[in-house]
């Protein structure tokens, strides 16, 4: 604990002793307590990470515990004498501030993955700063294991970086990617997704994967062009590319869905 227990009977006598009741204390103890794993957090998942959330969540945090710890906690169940625990506390305060972590990065991210939800659903409180990471970089390897056609696994690939690093939403970052390579070569695409993935050190292409991409766009099509010299207009179906870029997308998530083991 980062807090004496002189700290916490202050905090106790301004919450059921003063009058008014005052929250000076106990919103000092939710932060020099909880800081440090919320900054964790932000760090470790890629929704919250380079967002500056960590404010955010502990502010969300302090007025959650402010409106719920006499009844949920010190006072709960009709007790006459406050829960004087100090390491259940801690645990109490630790849960709330997890789940408002969830809920932020819940609302950063509309999911590369489909059910991301039944993702966050299984993981426990211990696995708290690795369990994104680790399986965002298991899908993107079954996503590489796919045999999509190149632009098809570029296009998904580009959307998630772009959610990642600038979009909060799916179509958003559909819409940008659209705009930004409809006209721009499959190769650009891939160096685009390489030069970004640098910032994610735990979903960069192995050589393996960079070295099938790369022979993928070397390949040439029907017309003898070579694939990768392509525009990605060049692939657009006949309903546009946002349309195009979105059927893709929803493919290869459906894959995943079905392939991934929850």
């Amino acid at each position: 604990m980062r807090f004496s227990a002189a700290e916490f009977d202050l905090m106790l006598y301004e919450l059921l002793e003063a009058d008014p009741p005052m929250f000076d204390t106990l919103c000092s103890i939710v932060e020099k307590e909880l800081m440090p794993s919320i900054r964790g957090w932000c760090a470790n998942d890629p929704a919250l990470r380079g967002r500056y959330c960590e404010d955010e969540i502990l502010n969300d945090t302090q007025h959650k515990i402010i409106r719920t710890c006499i009844t949920s906690f010190f006072l709960r169940e009709g007790r006459t004498e406050p829960n004087r625990d100090m390491e259940q506390f801690c645990r109490w305060i630790y849960t709330i501030a997890h789940n408002t972590a969830r809920d932020c990065a819940s609302k950063y991210r509309e999911c590369i993955i489909v059910d991301y939800d039944e993702l966050q659903e299984r993981i426990t409180d211990d696995e708290a700063e690795e369990y994104l990471t680790e399986d965002i970089a298991a899908i993107f390897d079954l996503a590489m294991s796919f045999k999509n056609v190149i632009y098809k696994l570029l296009a998904w690939l580009c959307v998630a970086v772009i959610i990642l690093k600038e979009a909060d939403k799916r179509s958003v970052a559909t819409e940008i990617l659209v705009d930004r390579f409809a006209n721009a070569s499959l190769d650009s695409m891939l160096d685009f997704l390489i030069s970004e993935l640098r910032d994610y050190p735990e979903l960069m292409l192995d050589a393996s994967q960079e070295k099938k991409m790369r022979e993928a766009l070397d390949e040439k099509d029907d017309e003898g062009v070579r694939i990768g010299d392509r525009p990605f207009s060049h692939f657009f179906m006949s309903k546009g590319g946002k349309y195009s870029v979105s059927d893709w997308i929803h493919r290869i998530n459906h894959s995943i869905k079905e392939n991934f083991v929850w």
